[in-house]
Parts: C-alpha cells; sequence; structure tokens
C-alpha cells in the first residue's frame, strides 16, 4: 500500500455513506410540513367561517319568522330572537341587527319584513381567518337577510 492511500474498505465505506438515503425521509417531512400544517388549518377555519354564516341566516330567519307572525311584537323582541339563534360562537353583543321598514313594519298583512343580521362594523376583526403562513386579507362581513311576509297587521301599540 502506498503512502497517503486510503484503503480499499474505508472508501467503500465513504462510497455508501454519500449514496445512503438515511434521513431523507426526515428532510422531505420537515419540508412538507408547512404545506400539511397549512391545509390542516386552512381546513379548520374554512369549515368555521362557514358555519359562522350559517348561523347568521339562521338569525335573520329566525327573526324574520317572529316579526311577520308577531302581532304584538317589538323591535326588542325581533332583535333579541335573532340573537337567540345566533351561532354560539359568535358573541351576542357583535351581532347588529336592522329590521325593515324601520319603525312601521307589518302595517298590513302581507307586506315584506325584512331582518338583517351582521356582525358589526367594529368587531369584524375578532372573526377574522387565522390561518398560519397565510394571510386571509379583510375579515368577512357575516351578514344575511331574511325575508317573510307579514301574516298579521302588527297592532299599533307594537
Amino acid at each position: 500500500m502506498a503512502v497517503g492511500s486510503k484503503p480499499k474498505a474505508e472508501g467503500d465505506r465513504m462510497r455508501r455513506r454519500l449514496h445512503s438515503s438515511e434521513g431523507a425521509s426526515a428532510i422531505e417531512f420537515a419540508l412538507v410540513l408547512p404545506l400539511l400544517v397549512l391545509f390542516l388549518f386552512g381546513i379548520i377555519e374554512f369549515g368555521l367561517a362557514f358555519a359562522r354564516a350559517q348561523g347568521m341566516e339562521a338569525a335573520a330567519r329566525e327573526g324574520a319568522r317572529l316579526a311577520s307572525i308577531g302581532r304584538s311584537v317589538d323591535d326588542g323582541q325581533v332583535t333579541q330572537a335573532a340573537r337567540d339563534a345566533s351561532p354560539p360562537f359568535i358573541r351576542d353583543e357583535d351581532i347588529a341587527v336592522t329590521i325593515s321598514p324601520a319603525g312601521s313594519w307589518c302595517a298590513a298583512q302581507g307586506d315584506p319584513v325584512t331582518v338583517r343580521v351582521e356582525i358589526a362594523a367594529g368587531q369584524r376583526d375578532r372573526y377574522r381567518l387565522n390561518i398560519p403562513l397565510f394571510n386571509a386579507g379583510a375579515p368577512p362581513s357575516y351578514a344575511a337577510e331574511g325575508v317573510f311576509r307579514c301574516e298579521t297587521r302588527r297592532s299599533s301599540g307594537g
């Protein structure tokens, strides 16, 4: 064996180590993990957003239903009915309820009454989509309207 040359066994070991795939799966997992996290939390957040939107639709529908059948129902009762029907993961004080036509709904049988339920403008940031590694931009508005025809004329005291 010449001076300064490596033994054949050591060279073979070095060649095997260079062509080995040990640790490759850990590196691949580290590369794919951020995408998996993005998809997982994206699915969760969009599911919550969809549930909020559906809950707001139900709240608007319930408020309009009460306004259309209530003979002696006032604005406060309609607002409370809409808030009671809102989803549990939206705070009642964050919900703005608008009844139209304002103050004179159900003046005659068959008149339409509209109840609009939305997240109050100052509270929208609380319901922003929070997805790691992704900026979703402006928060969704989460607004819904329910329209029913009045079944009875509203009594003048209501």
